[in-house]
């Protein structure tokens, strides 16, 4: 009997090898088992082990020395299949801040008014702050610690209100709409005190592993890239989805008084006829609030389309404004406004008119393979490697 699999490789020390007697109308019997440490099993090794089993001898006492027997030899042997390591495989470094100040809030201001009104969202836009870089950030652990000038004697006092309350509080001030809305505004803010933040921190780590690499000696170690390849990216995610949350709208030209914007946004992958739209908010005029979301299938496209349109109950919709984001900015996941260009018949006015801008979020889906659907070289073996057993 000859036969070939494939085991993934995690890091483990030891193999397990079991023979079992199958049986059709019973349990199966144990023929024999043995353990090899993996350190033993080269690439290419070849060779026979031996079995054991549990002695069957009847009135054998624990204090027996040899509770098991020979069981007979196998002969197996193992090839390694290496991984091909690039952006999408190779396991990531990190680094933990466990105190750092992200922000300092002076007299009468107030924090978490965002988490409150913008619920997961408000802290995915602060993590989006990494989006144009080749890392990814995660915060947590939230704290508010009270502090004061050295010298002074100056008293803090923190007022805390509940969730309920505060939420109560908001809907009976008839302020709500208007509320979400500087809440977004305020989430953005932080977001880009938070990519000054990050920043600081990324050439501080960077500076650090460069004395590091300088004390070991490797003064000829050249820099690798890790960020991922636009266009090694379209190939990896070709197929999977990108989960698309519609968020706002700012400063959308057009409608009046009397007639205000009824605006719906339509989002498609560049030459791709799958789309996702948004709900039509009746009357909303040039803030509108969507926070809709949909899975929309990636194909390798160069970009995302969006355009935002005025329905009209009795004639064909009016085009408001259209916007494009790169495969550069959203192979990393995207959350932030995007600029909104006129239509030609509007241009002549532009000078007069404020810059319109819609708030989107992009969310991949891992992609099913991305070993398999790259072209590079084998460079060495990674955690997820394969062993192939014969």
């Amino acid at each position: 009997m000859r036969y070939q699999g494939v085991l993934t490789f995690a890091e483990e020390e030891e193999l397990e090898i079991i023979v079992m007697d199958h049986d059709k109308f019973s349990a199966d019997d144990l023929c024999g088992s043995c353990t090899v440490k993996v350190s033993d099993l080269h690439d290419g090794w070849y060779g026979k082990v031996e079995l054991q089993r549990p002695k069957r001898t009847i009135g054998a006492s624990k204090d027996d020395e040899q509770l098991m027997e020979p069981a007979g030899k196998i002969y197996f042997g193992v090839r390694y299949d290496y991984e091909k390591i690039s952006a999408l495989t190779k396991q990531a470094k990190q680094r933990v801040w466990p105190n750092q100040v992200l922000f300092n809030l002076g007299g009468n201001e107030a924090w978490g008014h965002e988490t409150i009104m913008l619920g997961p969202v408000f802290q995915r836009t602060l993590e989006g702050a990494a989006n144009a870089t080749a890392f990814a950030l995660e915060l947590s652990n939230f704290r508010i610690i009270g502090g004061y000038q050295r010298g002074t004697n100056e008293k803090i006092t923190l007022l805390k209100t509940s969730k309920k309350r505060f939420v109560d509080f908001v809907r009976k001030s008839q302020r709500e709409k208007q509320f979400m809305q500087s809440c977004r505004i305020s989430a953005l803010d932080k977001q880009s005190t938070v990519k000054g933040i990050i920043k600081v921190l990324i050439e501080r780590w960077e500076t650090e592993d460069q004395a590091d690499t300088m004390r070991k000696g490797l003064f000829d170690t050249s820099k690798v890239e890790e960020a991922v390849d636009p266009s090694r990216f379209r190939v990896a995610y070709r197929g999977t989805k990108a989960h698309i949350s519609v968020r706002n709208a700012l400063n959308l030209s057009g409608g009046g008084w009397f007639d205000k914007l009824d605006p719906y946004a339509i989002i498609r992958f560049r030459g791709s006829k799958s789309e996702f739209r948004t709900s039509v908010l009746q009357d909303a005029g040039s803030d509108p609030i969507w926070n809709c979301e949909g899975p929309l299938a990636y194909n390798g496209e160069v970009a995302l389309e969006i355009s935002v349109w005025d329905y009209d109950h009795y004639s064909s919709d009016d085009l408001v404004g259209t916007g494009v984001v790169q495969v550069e900015q959203f192979c990393n996941g995207f959350e932030g406004m995007v600029p909104l260009s006129l239509p030609s018949d509007k241009k002549k006015k532009k000078k007069t008119l404020k810059q319109s801008m819609i708030t989107i979020g992009i969310l991949w889906d891992a992609p099913q393979d991305p070993a398999l659907r790259q072209n590079e070289p084998a460079l060495g073996m990674t955690a997820g490697t394969k062993a192939l057993m014969t």
